[in-house]
């Protein structure tokens, strides 16, 4: 199984595309032997099967996209893969359910981490991998399924029942 998924990254990854989350931007330069090309609010790395975008806050990598080329694949086992190599060491990832849209959501053990594959205009999933506070900034976070359903209640009651 190990062989199958290294394969997979082999395929899919050249070996110096591996980002780190929590890498500074001269660690991520040295990682990919460039400067990047830099936009409004992240710096993006293009390799012949795939690009990675990092997104930087306080000069710490807190979002890391992976966009494979056109007509290329990010395998189950190179996600798999992909979420441990951006944790801590023993760190543990689950599947915790589906966007509305039915694209896998995971986190880590901790919920501070969190990944997702999310579609691309003309091109297959990117996954992205970020800090659970990342997503809170931006206004992106959801809570994972079953976890308090009901704490954001479309409507109010007041105590004695009635609705406002």
């Amino acid at each position: 199984m190990k062989k199958l998924i290294l394969a997979a990254l082999a395929a899919m990854i050249p070996a110096v595309a591996l980002a780190d989350l929590g890498d500074t931007y001269a660690q991520s330069c040295r990682r990919y032997g460039s400067r990047g090309s830099v936009y409004k609010n992240s710096i993006v790395w293009s390799f012949s099967r795939i690009s990675i975008q990092e997104m930087f806050y306080h000069n710490q990598c807190v979002m890391v996209y992976y966009m494979p080329a056109k007509g290329r694949y990010i395998y189950e086992s190179a996600i798999w893969e992909l979420l441990k190599e951006n944790s801590k060491s023993g760190d543990h990832w689950s599947q915790y359910g589906t966007d509305p849209n039915g694209n896998p959501e995971y986190a880590n053990g901790d919920s501070s981490l969190y990944g997702m594959l999310i579609p691309c205009a003309g091109y297959n999933p990117s996954l992205r991998i970020c800090y659970a506070s990342w997503l809170k900034r931006e206004g992106l976070s959801r809570p994972p399924a079953g976890e308090d359903d009901n704490e954001h209640a479309p409507v109010e009651e007041n105590d004695d029942g009635s609705r406002m």
